[in-house]
C-alpha cells in the first residue's frame, strides 16, 4: 500500500478511508465475537434447537421480586415508577403468572399506588403526589398496567373526562402531542396519546378532535431511508418506527389505499434490514449494535404490516423493490433446518417477513440471565425494561406457531399495537366501548379518589 513520511521522517502506511475501522465497526466485531460462537451450534445443527428452554420460573421470580422490592440501582427511575409497574406486570402476564391469586395478593397495592400518581387535572405522573407534572409516558404505562390487571376495579381507576381534557390540552396544531405541558414534542408523545385514547374509546370523542392531523404529522416523520424518526427531519429509529406504525394502525390510516400518507414499501425496506444477519436480533438504527428490546420495537411492526405483504401477494408487491424477497432469504438461511420447521413455514400464510427462528435463537441463547430476567446482550445486566420487551419480542417471534425449543417455551400472544397481551387489550377496549364514562357513576368514584389523594 501507499506510504507517507511522518514529521519525524518515518515511513507511515496510508490506510484508505474505506478500509479504516471506526469505533462502531470495532464494537460490532467484538459483539459478533461474543454472540456468534454461542449461536453456531444451533444454526449449524438445527436439531439442537429442541433443547433451548425459556427459564420461565426464574423470570417469574425475578419479576415478582421487582413488584415487592427494588434495589437501590433503580432509584434513577424514581420519576418513571408506573413504567416499572407496567414492565413487571406485562412480563408476568406473558409468562402466564397473572392468576386470580396474584390479583388478590397484588392488585390492592398496585391500584393504591397508581391512584396516587393520578393528577387532579387528568393524566398520570411518574410518581405519587403533585410534585411531578402529568406526563404522557407514565399515563400510557399506567393504562397498560390497568389493562393487564383486567378487573373492573382497575378499569374504573382513571378519570376519563379529565384524561380526555389532559390529552386535548397538550395537542399541537400540527397533529402531534407534547409529552407534558410546555414539554418536548416527538412521535413518542403522539403514540402514547393515541394508544391511551384508543384503549379508553376517546378517539371519536368530540368529532375525533384527538386524531385530527396525526396521520399527516407521522407521514412527515418518515425519512429518506424509509424508516420513521422522532420528528420530521430526524434519523429513523426502531422505537419511533413502532410508534408511527402502531399509531397509524390505531387511527385506521394503515391501509392499502393510504400509501400516499405513509410509504409502506419503503418502510419495509428499512425495517427488514434492521435484523442482524449474524446475531439474529434487531438493531435500533443503521450501523448500531443488536439489542433485545428491539425484538419488540422493530418486531412488533411485522404483524401489523403482514396484511399488506402476505405470502400469496408478497412477490408481486415486493419483487421490484427487493432483489431477494425476505421469504426466499429465510428459506436459504434455514436449508438445514428440520423438515417440520420448513413444512410449517411453507404452509403458513401468516408468516412474518423476518427470520423468526433466528430471532428466538438470539433471545433464548444470548439474552437470558442465569438468575432470571432478560438482558440487552451478553455482558450486560438484566433489568425489567429488557425483560418486558425481550419477552414480547419472543412472543412475536413465535407467531404462526413457530416456537423454537420445547412447546412449553410458548408465551401468551401480544397485541402489537399496545404492547400488552392480546386478550387483555380486547377486554379493556370492550369495557370502555360498553360504558359511557362521561355519564356514569364511575366518575363520581374517580372524583372522590382524586379528592382523597390530593387534598
Amino acid at each position: 500500500g501507499k506510504t507517507k513520511t511522518s514529521k519525524k521522517g518515518k515511513a507511515v502506511k496510508v490506510v484508505p478511508m474505506e478500509e479504516r475501522e471506526i469505533k462502531t465497526d470495532k464494537d460490532q466485531r467484538r459483539t459478533e465475537d461474543v454472540i456468534v460462537p454461542s449461536l453456531r451450534m444451533y444454526q449449524d445443527y438445527p436439531v439442537y434447537r429442541s433443547s433451548l428452554t425459556l427459564q420461565r420460573d426464574k423470570h417469574i421470580r425475578f419479576c415478582l421480586r421487582g413488584l415487592d422490592q427494588l434495589s437501590a440501582s433503580y432509584s434513577s427511575l424514581d420519576s418513571s415508577r408506573p413504567w416499572l409497574v407496567y414492565w413487571t406486570l406485562n412480563s408476568l402476564d406473558l409468562l402466564g403468572a397473572i392468576t386470580p391469586q396474584f390479583i388478590t395478593d397484588y392488585q390492592p397495592r398496585i391500584l393504591s399506588f397508581l391512584s396516587l400518581c393520578q393528577y387532579p387535572t387528568g393524566g398520570f405522573s411518574g410518581g405519587p403526589g403533585i410534585a411531578q407534572l402529568p406526563h404522557l409516558a407514565p399515563t400510557y404505562a399506567t393504562l397498560n398496567a390497568l389493562s393487564i390487571l383486567g378487573t373492573p376495579e382497575a378499569y374504573s381507576l382513571p378519570n376519563i373526562p379529565l384524561l380526555f381534557s389532559f390529552l386535548l390540552s397538550i395537542k399541537n396544531p400540527d397533529g402531534s402531542f407534547a409529552l407534558h405541558h410546555n414539554g418536548e414534542t416527538d412521535i413518542r408523545g403522539t403514540y402514547c396519546a393515541i394508544s391511551v385514547a384508543s384503549m379508553t374509546n376517546l378517539l371519536t370523542h368530540q368529532n375525533g378532535a384527538l386524531v385530527r392531523g396525526v396521520a399527516n404529522f407521522i407521514s412527515r416523520c418518515q425519512t429518506f431511508e424509509g424508516g420513521i424518526g422522532g420528528y420530521p427531519g430526524n434519523e429513523a429509529h426502531g422505537g419511533y418506527a413502532f410508534c408511527g406504525i402502531s399509531c397509524m394502525n390505531l387511527i385506521g390510516e394503515l391501509t392499502d389505499d393510504k400509501e400516499e400518507v405513509l410509504d409502506l414499501k419503503r418502510f419495509m425496506h428499512w425495517v427488514v434490514e434492521r435484523q442482524m444477519e449474524k446475531e439474529g436480533g434487531f438493531q435500533g438504527r443503521t450501523h448500531k449494535l443488536v439489542d433485545s428490546c428491539y425484538s419488540f420495537w422493530q418486531g412488533a411492526v411485522f404483524p401489523q404490516l403482514a396484511p399488506f405483504f402476505d405470502v400469496d401477494e408478497r412477490v408481486l408487491k415486493l419483487n421490484n423493490e427487493l432483489k431477494v424477497t425476505v421469504r426466499d432469504k429465510l428459506r436459504k438461511e434455514n436449508e438445514g433446518l428440520k423438515k417440520e420447521y420448513l413444512d410449517k413455514e411453507a404452509g403458513n400464510k401468516g408468516n412474518l417477513m423476518n427470520d423468526q427462528i433466528k430471532l428466538q435463537d438470539y433471545l433464548l441463547v444470548c439474552c437470558q440471565s442465569h438468575d432470571g430476567g432478560m438482558m440487552d446482550k451478553p455482558g450486560k445486566g438484566r433489568d425489567y425494561y429488557h425483560t418486558c420487551y425481550a419477552l414480547m419480542g419472543l412472543s412475536i417471534g413465535q407467531s404462526c406457531d413457530v416456537v423454537v425449543g420445547a412447546e412449553t417455551n410458548a408465551l401468551n400472544e401480544v397485541d402489537t399495537r399496545y404492547g400488552v397481551r392480546k386478550e387483555k387489550a380486547n377486554a379493556i377496549e370492550q369495557y370502555f366501548r360498553s360504558n359511557d364514562m362521561f355519564n356514569n357513576n364511575n366518575n363520581n368514584n374517580n372524583n372522590n379518589n382524586n379528592n382523597n389523594v390530593h387534598t
